[in-house]
């Protein structure tokens, strides 16, 4: 299956309009219809967000593999890895911990492109502790 059928079988599965669509990964929905008629191609960040929003692999998305990586699949690689104290006691500071939990979240709901300069913007203040 080519690209733009792809993310309009998606989009209709996930029962949203391009609308909805085009506003949780940054774009106009003019933009986002393009890439549904084949008529303009997303770069490799919309391509990235198009993966998270829809819950599949870029691959899926490009037509190269139909595996369907749901958020069980992730939640169960997750399950499968176990966790040391420190990152349970992490874990738990950030439950117990609302200002944490807030920026957590931003980080989270961040573009990819954000969260990186959000982890280099991290480790320069980190690095400032050391001299």
């Amino acid at each position: 299956m080519k690209f733009p059928e792809t993310i309009k079988r998606l989009r209709k599965r996930k029962g949203v309009t391009q609308e909805q669509a085009a506003a949780h990964i940054g774009v106009g929905r003019s933009t986002y219809a393009k890439y549904e008629t084949g008529d303009s191609e997303p770069n490799y960040e919309i391509l990235n967000r198009l993966s998270e929003y829809f819950e599949v692999s870029v691959d899926e998305l490009l037509g190269r593999s139909s595996r369907h990586i749901t958020k069980q699949d992730q939640q169960e690689d997750l399950t499968e890895t176990p966790l040391t104290p420190e990152e349970v006691a992490a874990i738990e500071r950030i439950k117990n911990d609302p200002e944490a939990q807030i920026a957590f979240k931003d980080f989270l709901s961040a573009p990819i492109k954000k969260q990186r300069s959000m982890l280099k913007a991290w480790e320069a203040f980190k690095n400032m502790d050391d001299n």
